[in-house]
């Protein structure tokens, strides 16, 4: 998994400009595990968690909760300023350590006998 670190130092699993999948959420808020969202920075501190700033990749209703007491569901865009905390988002994208596909060699193609050509 690649990591990034904070200003502070901590060990981050998204960086800015990531595609990531949610895979937590606080409570009354389950329904979003699974929206891909996109990953903006810098980081912002909410209630001891390192947050990104997201929007979902789909236009489609997100919950959103206001309080304590209150959850919305409703469209993100960035200037709804929504943030989730990295331990919840897990960044896709190709790890740095897999090597090239040499698509230059012949592949061979074999047919069972019993094949209609």
């Amino acid at each position: 998994m690649n990591i990034s670190k904070s200003a502070s130092g901590v060990k981050l699993r998204c960086k800015h400009g990531d595609l990531a999948i949610i895979v937590g959420d606080v409570s009354g808020c389950e329904l979003n595990i699974g929206t891909l969202v996109l990953v903006r920075g810098p980081t912002t501190s909410i209630s001891g968690y390192t947050c990104w700033h997201i929007k979902p990749i789909e236009k489609r209703l997100h919950l959103v909760r206001l309080n304590r007491w209150e959850i919305r569901d409703q469209y993100v865009f960035w200037k709804d300023k929504i943030y989730h905390p990295d331990c919840f988002l897990v960044p896709i994208r190709p790890p740095e350590e897999d090597e090239a596909i040499d698509t230059a060699q012949e592949l061979k193609i074999e047919r069972p006998n019993n094949a209609n050509v």
